[in-house]
């Protein structure tokens, strides 16, 4: 009797079981199929103006369009970029919050902050990369450097001005100089600024040699003849500057491109995502998408969640080596 009983037990919590694994998956198929049907919130972690926010206003126009969809940009900046992140990851998994993922907020931060409270592979869903925005290494016109090969031998001769400047303690720019230094052998000291302006007072005043500079901060000054880019650290050389060289052109190996890509939080239904991953596709394979990214230095790049995920990993892996050896934190 009291087998038959258990035996009871088990068939009624197992159908129970399967009734709501059947109803949680008609529920995701329901919210798929009439996704959107309400405006969705694009999470920029900067303020407004700079390569992230840009990419994502020409992403969230494209969206909108494609999607039928009001797609707000939210700006959220602060403890750099952190508490963006921390918002979206608590975000329902329903795909109405997005957000504007990059190299800083997803390889590079869970190695820069000891005490991270989101895991940039378990707590987001990957949708697509977006777009790759390299620096660009520049120094002042009034420099007399005009290539890579010239301004390591001058940095060999003058070991004193081997300072370079960037946004900040762990930006990718401070990164990419401690990689440049440790490929070179040449021991470089990192100049933090608060943003592009001071950066660009100082190297256009003669007190600062170089910068690892965003394309897009500095690319007035290029077109002007202020500063000369003496190469890329993307992998490729980019549209927007196609007479510049890439790093690794001169320095073996050297590689440390910057990517954009889209997320969302954890959990959210397998169908919305390839909705989005779809969007994104439209945006950067239409004219208009690729205008827009080109204007700012950007280079298109479209990619599959599973892509995404393994980039993500496989990046965290290869900026904390990174952040490790240049000794850099935020905390």
């Amino acid at each position: 009797m009291a087998g038959d009983n258990m035996r009871s037990l088990f068939v009624t919590l197992l159908a129970a079981a399967a009734l709501s694994s059947a109803a949680t998956a008609a529920y995701a198929a329901d919210a798929a199929d009439s996704y959107p049907d309400k405006p969705i919130h694009l999470v920029v972690p900067y303020t407004t103006g700079g390569g992230n926010d840009t990419v994502a206003r020409a992403l969230a126009k494209s969206i909108s369009v494609s999607l039928h969809a009001n797609v707000i940009v939210e700006n959220r900046p602060g403890a750099n970029g952190v508490t963006a992140y921390e918002y979206v990851a608590r975000a329902d998994p329903d795909g109405y919050t997005l957000f504007m993922a990059n190299t800083g907020s997803h390889a590079i931060n869970p190695s820069l902050y000891k005490h991270l409270r989101y895991d940039p592979v378990k707590d987001f869903t990957p949708i697509s990369e977006i777009a790759i925005l390299p620096n660009v290494l520049v120094v002042s016109s009034k420099s007399n450097i005009h290539t890579l090969a010239e301004l390591e031998t001058y940095l060999r001769a003058h070991p004193e001005s081997a300072m370079y400047g960037s946004a900040g303690v762990g930006s990718t720019q401070h990164l990419s100089g401690a990689m440049f230094s440790s490929a070179l052998k040449i021991k470089m000291e990192h100049v933090p600024y608060k943003g592009t302006a001071p950066i660009l007072t100082d190297l256009l005043g003669g007190r600062l040699l170089m910068s690892f500079a965003n394309i897009v901060a500095v690319l007035p000054q290029i077109k002007n003849g202020d500063l000369v880019p003496l190469a890329v650290t993307s992998e490729q050389r980019v549209a927007s500057l196609p007479d510049v060289p890439t790093v690794g052109e001169t320095v073996k190996g050297f590689s440390a491109p910057v990517w954009f890509g889209l997320v969302s939080s954890k959990g959210v239904p397998q169908p919305i995502v390839a909705k989005l991953n779809e969007a994104v596709h439209q945006f950067v394979t239409n004219p208009e998408g690729k205008s827009q990214l080109a204007f700012i230095g950007a280079e298109p790049k479209w990619s599959t969640p599973a892509d995404f995920a393994a980039l993500i990993a496989s990046d965290g892996r290869k900026w904390a080596k990174v952040v490790q050896e240049s000794g850099a934190t935020a905390e």
